[in-house]
């Protein structure tokens, strides 16, 4: 799944993007803001990334990595999650690194 943009593509996150997750979700800011834990550490993006693939294969939620184009560095996350499609309607979360 892949999603386009001018300067970003929004894509499902591949195993060798952990290092570009941690690297922006190990910022105290963004722990504080979302349900990531802190420290951050490399084996959380290991095991998120797995997680996010199974959440997909069960269409439960789709959380998706925010690419620079320029990069192809994942440089945040974005999601719909909480997903129910009898009532039509899911949540939607983002974040940056803050260099962002």
């Amino acid at each position: 799944m892949i999603i386009k943009g001018d300067r970003i593509n929004l894509r499902k996150l591949r195993k060798s993007d952990a290092e570009s997750v941690q690297k922006h979700a190990k910022d105290k800011e963004i722990s504080r803001y979302t349900t990531l834990p802190y420290p951050y550490k490399l084996k959380h993006a290991q095991d998120f990334i797995n997680l996010t693939h199974k959440k997909m294969r069960k269409k439960e939620s789709y959380e998706l990595g925010i690419e620079l184009k320029e990069t192809k560095n994942i440089i945040g996350m974005m999601g719909l999650i909480h997903v129910d499609y009898k009532n039509k309607n899911a949540e939607v979360g983002y974040w940056l690194g803050k260099k962002y």
